[in-house]
């Protein structure tokens, strides 16, 4: 049923109190405008990615590496609302090695899926037992609240 701002949906499969829901009307008319070509996808993302709307992940391909191997990082971006995935965000790491010294790469934008990922080289002058840690921060439209999240992995040498 619909009224003059807003329609509501009812689903009988629902559980009781989520049966009577609003219909996202304005994410309707939007997909509908993106597939007829009328808007364009970039300007809607650039428009619709800030620090209330996504969601920045970040892992590591390994837990744990030896130091004469590369390290994979990746960063996800997702919407908060629908859990979609964001395309063409950007994002620079910060890796912080035990020494203290600072290694910063830049993340291509995010692809389709809403991933992008940078591949670190082997450092084999670190020790078995030390811990890489990093931080990822999207690049966000200017006066944005800052999106970041970090992690680490450790480093597994085999003993000497």
């Amino acid at each position: 049923q619909c009224f003059e701002a807003y329609c509501l949906d009812y689903d009988i499969q629902e559980p009781p109190e989520q049966r009577v829901r609003v219909y996202p009307l304005g994410m309707h008319y939007l997909q509908k405008l993106l597939s007829e070509g009328v808007v364009d996808s970039a300007v809607i993302e650039d428009t619709y990615v800030t620090s209330d709307t996504v969601r920045l992940l970040v892992m590591e391909e390994k837990s744990q590496v030896f130091a004469d191997e590369s390290q994979v990082i990746y960063m996800a971006v997702m919407r908060n609302d629908f859990k979609t995935p964001v395309v063409g965000v950007s994002g620079n790491l910060t890796v912080v090695l035990p020494d203290g010294t600072t290694i910063q790469q830049h993340f291509q934008p995010t692809s389709k899926e809403g991933l992008s990922a940078i591949s670190l080289p082997p450092m084999p002058d670190l020790k078995r037992g030390e811990v890489i840690g990093y931080r990822v921060c999207l690049e966000l439209p200017q006066g944005s609240e800052e999106v970041c999240a970090g992690d680490g992995y450790l480093i597994w040498n085999s003993l000497p």
